[in-house]
């Protein structure tokens, strides 16, 4: 299989895998929301946004660092795991004390104090299995990544909602979670030691060395990015109360549900263009990100059209009527989302040729702009003006990105079908679902979705090699 048709299987499969996790998540937020109510969604929120925001500490960055590493020399990947292994379980010593100390200085209590704990614990098992996952994409082995984290789904989705039939509450719902996340990380341990290379915790000071050395730029990038999807939630809490952090995270839940999808083509992409750069294929590397550009384009364009015609019926349909206020927040959270999908591609370049200092740089300034547009629009606008802090810091990470990424691209963008095609499907899709009648969501929006792809494709957006690519993608679907 020939290099791009790799690259097409790997990304292809691990979209799939998170489409089929964030269903399952999808289902399960649902029923919490609805059952439980907005003001222990929004305690639940709280927790695993503040958990998530410190969990860079546990995390360190090194991921992005060994998915680049590992895929362009595979001799170190026994030594890389080892030594990260051992980093991180020393990390979540200082990673549970700052929880704490925020948690206290927050004046965090009752309840909402040991959701925040057992949150904790959760990310740390969560960060563990990333990491493994991690060395799946770098040896191009999705099929590894995708047996652990739909494991990680069914267990979810099944225990979360025996626990909510069953008629427990917040707390034990949030242990049951954290137990998954830990079964689940065994599972992951389970196929690194059978199918990629067998497990020795001995610590090199060498190796360990060299990996914090070089994860240090990723463990910035994650602290900013961090800031910039949580930080939202962080200050509506303490400023505007449970009720408002649950209607912004119902909307933010939805993002969230999308969000892996440049995770995914990261994990297909990154590793080849990784291979590009060592071998000075600039040529090669426009092509990836050309590629990459387009299609998460065309698939975050239809997520923000219909969230923009229709948010009333999205949120209605998803948590209920007692969450209509999070209509409007959607509608503006979502085309952050495509800029944030977009703003991805840019990462992938500048981090393949080695200059993450320079999108560490972008993303700093665009998490100071997070935390200070958040601090004066939550004030005044509340819930709205934390949708807002987030579509100002993802657009200057758009202008930014664009501008430190232009000088690699060695290629031909080919606007027309990269941008301008796709942006006019939008338009067109837009259109149907306004004058569709109100039937069923369940029914307007895939008929939106085929207007849009039908469109596409009677335009000719898709030339002969994106067609063969995604023919033989899926073959190999049928055929696994």
């Amino acid at each position: 299989m020939g290099e791009a048709r790799v690259v097409a299987k790997n990304t292809g499969v691990l979209v799939l895998v998170e489409v089929a996790r964030k269903v399952f998540g999808l289902l399960l937020f649902m029923a919490i929301a609805r059952v439980l109510g907005a003001e222990n969604f929004g305690i639940l929120a709280f927790g695993l946004a503040l958990a998530e925001l410190l969990g860079v500490i546990n995390k360190f960055g090194f991921e992005p660092f060994i998915l680049r590493e590992v895929a362009r020399y595979r001799e170190k990947a026994q030594s890389y795991w080892a030594n990260t292994a051992i980093i991180k379980i020393f990390l979540s010593i200082p990673y549970l004390a700052v929880v704490a100390a925020t948690a206290y200085f927050m004046g965090v209590k009752d309840l909402k104090l040991t959701v925040v704990y057992i949150c904790s614990i959760d990310t740390i098992f969560q960060n563990f299995v990333l990491h493994n996952c991690d060395f799946f994409r770098a040896y191009q082995k999705a099929e590894y990544e995708a047996i652990t984290r739909l494991s990680l789904s069914a267990m979810y989705w099944l225990l979360g909602w025996g626990i909510i039939i069953l008629g427990y509450g917040l707390l034990e719902l949030v242990v049951v979670l954290a137990s998954v996340k830990f079964l689940s990380f065994c599972i992951s341990l389970y196929l690194i030691h059978t199918k990629i290379s067998p497990i020795r915790l001995k610590f090199q000071p060498e190796v360990a060395k060299e990996v914090i050395k070089g994860a240090l730029p990723f463990l910035a990038m994650a602290v900013v990015t961090m800031i910039q999807g949580r930080v939202g939630v962080v200050i509506l809490s303490p400023m505007k109360g449970d009720v408002v952090t649950g209607m912004y995270a119902a909307a933010m839940r939805l993002w969230m549900i999308f969000s892996f999808i440049p995770v995914g083509i990261r994990g297909g992409f990154l590793p080849a263009m990784s291979k590009y750069a060592a071998a000075s294929a600039g040529e090669q590397i426009g092509k990836a990100f050309r590629y990459s550009f387009k299609y998460l384009l065309i698939i975050g364009l239809p997520v923000a059209v219909a969230s923009t015609v229709m948010p009333d019926r999205i949120i209605g349909f998803v948590y209920g009527p007692k969450f209509s206020a999070a209509g409007e927040i959607l509608q503006i959270v979502m085309w952050g989302l495509l800029l944030t999908f977009l703003n991805y591609t840019f990462g992938f370049v500048l981090i393949a040729v080695n200059r993450e200092r320079a999108f560490l740089m972008i993303l700093s300034i665009s998490a100071g702009i997070s935390v200070a547009s958040n601090l004066v629009l939550v004030s005044f606008f509340s819930a709205t003006g934390a949708a807002i802090s987030l579509l100002l810091s993802q657009g200057f990470v758009f202008v930014a990105g664009l501008y430190y990424a232009r000088p690699y691209l060695e290629v031909d963008l080919e606007l027309l079908n990269t941008l301008l095609k796709p942006l006019l499907s939008g338009l067109v899709m837009a259109a149907a679902l306004t004058m569709l009648p109100r039937w069923n969501l369940l029914l307007v929006l895939p008929l939106g979705v085929m207007i849009y792809l039908c469109f596409l494709i009677v335009i000719q957006t898709f030339n002969t090699e994106e067609r063969s690519i995604v023919r033989d993608f899926a073959r190999t679907l049928v055929g696994a």
